[in-house]
């Protein structure tokens, strides 16, 4: 019997072009969704006869409630080893495997520091305003050194 896996919320096809997935060929068909289900019930339907589920860090909620619709669900898979959204009692107690992949801190910690950079700088402000015919360099940025 061939298996089903859902990757759920690819926006970017980041899932099922970063990673190799040839070893599932012909015992697993992937079915990537690039677009987010807006309810319960949607993501529900979809996932009706999934038998894996991976979901991208934590955009879509597994509550007892979806858990308990889903009967086929044997694996759901998520980036990262902790996600708030997924209710491990509840997907223990439907039968449900819960495992999650490595990460790594530098990411969070990068992208924290690109934030920063771009609030103290104005980044956004003086992006909008070149593009929008505004004025240029119309804010003064802010030094972070000693801060």
């Amino acid at each position: 019997m061939r298996l089903r896996c859902a990757v759920l919320d690819d926006f970017q096809n980041a899932a099922t072009t970063a990673a190799d997935w040839s070893p599932l060929e012909g015992r697993v068909e992937v079915v990537p969704y690039t677009e987010h289900f807006a309810t319960e019930d949607a993501l529900a339907t979809a996932l009706a006869d999934a038998d894996i589920v991976v979901t991208l860090r934590e955009r879509v909620r597994f509550p007892a409630a979806l858990l308990d619709r889903l009967p086929r669900l044997r694996l759901l898979i998520a980036s990262g080893m902790r996600n708030s959204a997924i209710d491990y009692d509840a997907a223990r107690a439907n039968g449900v495997t819960v495992c999650g992949t490595e990460s790594s801190s530098i990411p969070p910690v990068e992208l924290t520091w690109a934030l920063l950079l771009g609030l103290a700088r104005g980044i956004v402000q003086e992006n909008d305003a070149l593009r929008s015919g505004g004025p240029w360099q119309s804010t003064v940025g802010a030094d972070l050194h000693g801060r």
